[in-house]
């Protein structure tokens, strides 16, 4: 199929798919009219890419990844990935932190000027 029909049948940009071709994460052939030709599995691959990224993974952890999701998407259990994925999980839990503490002075100014105007 050519990069519009998968873009159509993914609800991603072409420019995204471009993209994740270019670093090697989908496979396409080149047609001799120069356009790409993915195959039928691209579709679950876009799916499976796309959820790897919505879960906060770059395309290089991505890459990393890919290679553990049987034929059926579930994660095959491996050390390094379970690594990789405590890594995440930490990396996030830092932000969140980080976050509730600037949510608290926020909140802490915003009582200060409301008490001070009334």
């Amino acid at each position: 199929m050519i990069i519009g029909e998968l873009a159509q049948r993914t609800g991603v940009n072409t420019w995204s798919l471009r993209h994740y071709d270019r670093a090697g994460l989908l496979t396409s052939i080149r047609g001799p009219n120069r356009y790409r030709d993915f195959p039928d599995r691209a579709v679950r691959e876009v799916v499976r890419i796309r959820c790897l990224i919505n879960a906060g993974f770059n395309l290089e952890e991505v890459r990393e990844i890919l290679p553990f999701i049987g034929s059926e998407g579930q994660l095959q259990p491996s050390e390094p990935l379970r690594q990789l994925v405590d890594t995440r999980l930490g990396e996030i839990e830092e932000k969140l932190a980080a976050l509730e503490k600037t949510r608290r002075v926020l909140r802490t100014v915003s009582d200060d000027l409301r008490r001070r105007s009334t």
